[in-house]
């Protein structure tokens, strides 16, 4: 399960009531749209009836929806809900699909064929994320996934064509899966994965057996429409030895229909996802894949009925689409009480989740659960148990999950250009719903497309109220520029300034509210600061794509850079210079853009260096260098391991600590930072995936890299060492940021030679790994303050908090040298194989102070006896986020 970083805000409700109370008559709702920019739209539509109908207005422009919100505002009744769109199949069951698909006009070879058709239209292949029958139904692999193999495409035309009474069969063919349809006497081949079905000569299409006797359908052409060969398609069909009929599979049964309880609040977002659900099996069969190219995430909000008896509540839930995430938020009645809370999903089994707790908030993530199990689930309960003499209804006050969810986002009833009608039928749940029935609030939020951007541009938004205001920007990164658009909400863009914080650092540069800024561009100049002055550095190149639309491209090279880093951005529009300007961002904040982790440059010549990339794992820093078009012959590439220009081999303003050369790596041993003095550190591995790429790995225990700096490069090309053909970058040297990684040498399979850490969103992930025997009781010492004299006083520094196995405690002694610790929250812990673990520890229960830590790590077996600790240095492993 991939970790998620997904926004549980909500959309506040924009009150639009309707006279009347609710009925089962058709009406037409009411709907208002709000301009939130330029480009930007959400449509409120407040329903007081089961069965209504309304219209969203756009623009015929391209359009990119972006979410969709449906509330339930009754307290008290349960509903049920369908949304329709003219123009869009239902997809909510088989039958509606097939209401879309199939009429009684149509000839059976049409009806296969549209089935086929339909299938191919509304799946992508990709691995499935689990092997059972599920995703076998046409409804959860359209509606859910929107992804599957081939043997989940096939089940899905056998499934929609066993309900349109035509019967159909899957063949497996070895390293294949097709269906066939039954019709006109005879059995007819349909692929919908490999998007394909064949005529013969009498212009029928063909079965299985039939292309197996004779395959010069298949071998018309070379290639088949999905890129396949045509002579492998042919062989497997050819090669009857492993193919066969698979048994019957179940009829689809499957129905998307989502209940939404009192109050409930479902929020689809349609941008990528990031929480996606895919077996252990599944995971096994293809364990190089990443997440899918096309999915999304949403959540369902559900608030707590506290009011229920008893210090032991289980609070089921059940949903249409795949859970795979959440949290649960608990306002607590008073200082004294403590819930514990444990989740089940398929199993009766309720496994503790750790809670941080802040004042009388607490706060479980559901998040590490689904991690662990990696799968997702239709159907989970929370159970909530109280650890004190209190009730439930007397421990807590409020309280509310958030559920995080996965759904196919093309299956999602969408706005479209020029304007949609849609229909929404609501069905009460247990009854007739009340006289005084509050309603129910559909909200769908869209823009038009951003044609002034370039694409995969970062983006930024805001409000306007007025023509001159500036209310979009568009930032991406060309080689050696920098490409910004900025938009206006209509009036033609004038006089621009823009300020940028390559250090994204307030205390340093000219003072722009929150940005302090090294450099400004200002109309076609690009000027530095430095004490207080501005001198020019550099020509921008400035567009007009529009009289409202105004494209800058900035030169990179005298920005300095860090690769993978950030670049803070502020906009300021100007009348004349004495007038006020317009700022984007409005307030005092700035913008920030995440600088691409690779540097690149153009090239004329073959043997010119285009492109570089530094990546980090737990044990080595992987350098990718590429030329234009040659290989790459003698290669040096510099590294300043401590930023520092007094130490090291001074060569173009950088000081490098380290060199290599070919396959190499040196240190720099030189009295004097102009002397020429390497000495041989390690041999290094090499690789060329391609003729003009070079690959060349570096262990970390040989660099003195500490996490959370930054690596400065350089890299040049030779002919020969008196020859060189090109450096890149040219003019200047290249920085990277060092991840929290760190790695020593083993001897003993108890060794801990490996660690990574992942700061993220209310958690550190920490990942350990030794020589090759496992991680089995474990000791992680935080120090917290980079304070060596408060907390415990272990090794070189104060551990204010200790981790043992999967429980986290905070020192509670009265000095450093008593072991006394209080137990504060737990952590999970998991096997990653024989050798490795990951320890996930939330930061709400851990109190930092400033952006930098120090940990300390302990592999033991028993307590009493320290197998190895990392690092094996006294004064512990260095963290910065």
């Amino acid at each position: 399960m991939n970790a998620r970083s997904v926004s549980l805000s909500l959309i506040p409700v924009l009150a639009l009531w309707l006279a009347g109370r609710a009925s089962a008559d058709p009406t037409v709702a009411d709907a208002i749209v709000e301009r939130l920019s330029a480009t930007h739209h959400t449509t409120f539509v407040r329903l007081d009836a089961l069965d209504s109908s309304y219209h969203v207005a756009a623009p015929t422009v391209a359009l990119e929806n972006e979410r969709l919100v449906l509330r339930n505002l009754d307290p008290r009744s349960s509903v049920m809900i369908k949304l329709h769109a003219d123009g869009r199949p239902d997809l909510a069951s088989a039958e509606g699909m097939l209401a879309g698909i199939v009429d009684d006009t149509m000839t059976a070879e049409a009806k296969a064929i549209a089935i086929w058709q339909f299938v191919v239209d509304w799946r992508y292949h990709y691995i499935a994320a689990e092997t059972g029958d599920e995703i076998d139904d046409p409804v959860k692999l359209i509606n859910v996934y929107g992804y599957g193999l081939c043997g989940n495409s096939a089940a899905g035309i056998h499934a929609l064509s066993a309900a349109a009474a035509m019967p159909a069969r899957i063949w497996s063919l070895g390293e294949h899966v097709v269906a066939e349809i039954w019709y006109d006497g005879g059995w007819h081949m349909f692929d919908a994965d490999h998007e394909v079905y064949y005529r013969g000569g009498d212009g029928d299409i063909v079965s299985v057996l039939e292309l197996a006797a004779d395959p010069a359908p298949i071998l018309a052409t070379a290639y088949d429409p999905n890129g396949a060969s045509s002579a492998f398609m042919a062989s497997l069909y050819s090669d009857t030895s492993d193919n066969y009929v698979y048994p019957p599979t179940p009829a689809s049964t499957h129905r998307i229909e989502p209940v939404l309880a009192p109050l409930d609040e479902v929020r689809f977002e349609l941008a990528q996802g990031t929480v996606y659900s895919q077996s252990e099996a599944s995971y096994a069969l293809y364990p190089t894949y990443g997440p899918p190219p096309n999915f999304a995430n949403g959540t369902l909000t559900r608030a707590l009925d506290v009011s229920q008896p008893g210090s032991d509540w289980l609070i089921p839930v059940e949903w249409p689409f795949l859970l795979v995430g959440g949290e649960l938020e608990l306002a607590l009645a008073r200082d004294d009480v403590d819930v514990e809370i444990s989740i089940a999903c398929g199993s009766p089994n309720h496994l503790v989740v750790p809670t941080t707790r802040s004042g009388q908030t607490l706060t479980a993530s559901l998040d590490s659960f689904f991690a662990a199990r990696r799968i997702g689930s239709y159907s989970c309960s929370l159970r909530m148990r109280s650890l004190t003499a209190w009730s439930l209804s007397e421990s807590v006050a409020a309280g509310q999950v958030d559920w995080l969810f996965q759904f196919a986002p093309r299956a999602l009833q969408q706005v479209r250009s020029g304007g949609t009608n849609f229909r929404a039928e609501l069905a009460p749940v247990g009854g007739l719903v009340p006289e005084d029935w509050r309603g129910f609030e559909i909200v769908h939020a869209w823009g038009e497309t951003r044609d002034f951007a370039v694409p995969g541009a970062q983006h930024f938004e805001q409000s306007a109220e007025f023509d001159t205001d500036l209310v979009e920007a568009a930032a991406s990164f060309d080689g050696d520029s920098i490409v910004l658009s900025v938009l206006t909400a209509g009036d033609p863009t004038q006089t621009l300034q823009v300020f940028l914080d390559t250090d994204v650092d307030a205390r340093t540069g000219h003072r722009q509210k929150a940005l302090g800024a090294e450099f400004v561009v200002e109309n076609d100049r690009l000027y530095a600061y430095d004490s207080g002055a501005w001198s020019i550095v550099g020509s921008v190149s400035v567009a007009w794509l529009r009289p409202d639309v105004a494209r800058l491209t900035i030169p990179s090279a005298p920005l300095d850079l860090i690769a993978g880093g950030a670049l803070g951005l502020r906009v300021r529009r100007w009348h004349d210079w004495s007038t006020p300007p317009e700022d984007l961002p409005s307030d005092v904040d700035r913008w920030q853009v995440t600088v691409p982790h690779v540097i690149e440059q153009s090239g004329a010549q073959a043997t010119d260096l285009v492109r570089a990339n530094v990546a980090f794992d737990d044990a080595e820093m992987v350098v990718s260098l590429q030329a234009e078009a040659s290989a790459l012959q003698n290669v040096h590439v510099y590294l300043d391991t401590d930023s520092s220009t007094t130490s090291g081999y001074l060569h173009r303003g950088l000081g490098a600590d380290f060199l290599i050369e070919n396959g190499f790596l040196y240190r720099h041993t030189g009295l004097e930072q102009s002397a020429w003095s390497f000495s041989s550190v390690a041999p290094l591995t090499r690789a060329t995936p391609q003729t003009n790429l070079l690959q060349i790995r570096v262990p970390l225990a040989s660099l003195d890299l500490t996490s959370g700096t930054a690596l400065t490069l350089r890299v040049e090309h030779w002919l020969h060492w008196d020859a060189r053909l090109d450096s890149l970058p040219r003019f200047s040297s290249w920085r990277v940021p060092v991840p929290n990684v760190i790695a020593q040498s083993g001897a003993s399979a108890g060794d801990l030679v490996a660690g990574a850490a992942t700061v993220q969103p209310g958690s550190i992930v920490f990942t350990l790994r030794s020589l090759g025997g496992p991680v089995q009781l474990l000791h992680l010492y935080l120090n917290s303050d980079a304070d060596p004299s408060t907390g415990y006083a272990h090794r070189a520094f104060g551990s204010d908090y200790l981790i043992e196995n999967n429980a986290l405690y905070r020192f509670s002694g009265p000095t450093g040298r008593e072991w006394s610790w209080t137990r504060v929250g737990s952590v999970v812990v998991r096997a990653l194989g024989s050798d490795a673990i990951e320890v996930v520890l939330p930061t709400g229960a851990i109190e930092f102070d400033g952006r930098r830590a120090s940990v300390f790590v302990e592999n033991r077996q028993p307590w009493s006896t320290l197998l190895d600790s990392l690092p094996q240095a006294p004064n512990g492993w260095q963290l910065a986020w």
